[in-house]
């Protein structure tokens, strides 16, 4: 079995699965699991256990006592793009996957850097990320609380915060689902430019801006949320001028989902603390009120992002596996009653009176 780090794009209704193995822990950092987070060098804390050279550790944080808490509204030139940082050098072995079909080829690399900002090792973290999401975001229609497919949609917000998203989701008229959040969009005079490159080249055109000369001058700050919900929707009346919110269509399957989380999660933020998220579930889809009986991975082949053929190695022609996340047995959480200081309410006394007498109907002839 061949395992690597694809080095292409993505789609938003295909995604191309990313693969890497975990470089060693002394050459790497490693992004925070769900909300990415800020990069957290993994050796030992210097200084008294408050820095070190390459930044606050995980053990640092934890030893120190610090409170890291995002903000509730994210100010402008505060957070930077998902994938905008520098480039790594990809280490080990390098394999070229090939579609026996249309003739497709991405590289495939043995690990890079594991950092969030790195453009091409992000798309690893927005993977795993979107897998995960895909499989809660369906998991509501396998635990039966949602009887229709969920709908993407999109509205703006006057400032980046998770009270405004949610506030107004829920105004929309959605019932849960999951909503990420987007600083920034392309400005009018570069839209129409990479919007042409994109077509070209195949490449999603946020991608093509960021390794463009351009940088992040090619965006504007235009706070604004995507959702993956459910829900019965406001009705907007024909003619109207007021923008409530964009359907940008029907979720049909739980990978059309992955390839549309997986391209929100590539020109999203990164957080700026440890528990931050860029992605948050609510309503029916929060863990509170969802979750499922078994998690783990399972062995999957890696697709072709063009037919969806099994692509294999240019050189020996092996079908290429890499693991993928899978839940099953998706449940509501019933709540549990609880007293007034948090713990469960005391039993009833039991009553004679309550214990049921076998004896009595013969008692009775």
């Amino acid at each position: 079995m061949i395992s690597g780090m694809v080095t292409g794009s993505a789609s938003p209704d295909e995604p191309v699965p990313v693969l890497a193995q975990r470089a060693p822990d002394e050459a790497r950092e490693r992004p925070r699991h769900g909300g990415g987070g800020p990069s957290l060098a993994l050796g030992p804390p210097t200084d008294g256990g408050h820095q070190s050279a390459r930044g606050a550790s995980a053990a640092c944080i934890m030893n120190s006592g610090q409170k890291l808490k995002t903000p509730k509204i994210v100010l402008e030139g505060t957070v930077t793009m998902v994938g905008s940082g520098e480039e790594c050098e990809p280490g080990g072995w390098v394999v070229t996957a090939v579609c026996p079909r249309c003739g497709h080829h991405v590289s495939l690399v043995k690990h890079g850097c594991g950092r969030i900002e790195c453009p091409q090792c992000s798309k690893k973290w927005a993977r795993r990320a979107a897998e995960r999401s895909a499989a809660r975001l369906w998991g509501a229609i396998h635990a039966r609380v949602a009887r229709w497919k969920p709908r993407h949609i999109s509205f703006d917000l006057d400032e980046l915060s998770w009270d405004a998203a949610k506030k107004k989701a829920e105004e929309i008229g959605c019932t849960g689902g999951i909503l990420v959040l987007h600083p920034w969009r392309l400005k009018d005079e570069y839209k129409q430019m990479f919007e042409d490159m994109a077509e070209r080249t195949g490449m999603n055109r946020y991608d093509i801006a960021k390794q463009s000369g351009i940088g992040m001058d090619a965006f504007r700050w235009a706070p604004h949320c995507h959702g993956m919900v459910y829900g019965r929707f406001k009705d907007v009346r024909r003619g109207s001028d007021i923008f409530e919110y964009r359907n940008i269509g029907r979720v049909n399957s739980q990978h059309n989902a992955e390839g549309r989380l997986m391209y929100l999660f590539g020109h999203t933020f990164i957080p700026q603390s440890v528990n931050g998220k860029c992605y948050r579930y609510f309503g029916i889809c929060s863990p509170q009120k969802l979750k499922p009986t078994w998690t783990g991975t399972c062995s999957d082949s890696l697709k072709c992002p063009e037919c969806q053929a099994e692509m294999v190695t240019e050189d020996s022609g092996e079908i290429i596996l890499y693991k993928r996340y899978i839940a099953l047995g998706w449940h509501v959480v019933t709540p549990i009653p609880r007293g007034a200081k948090g713990a469960a309410p005391p039993a009833a006394p039991l009553r004679s009176a309550d214990i049921p007498n076998p004896f009595k109907k013969w008692a009775q002839c």
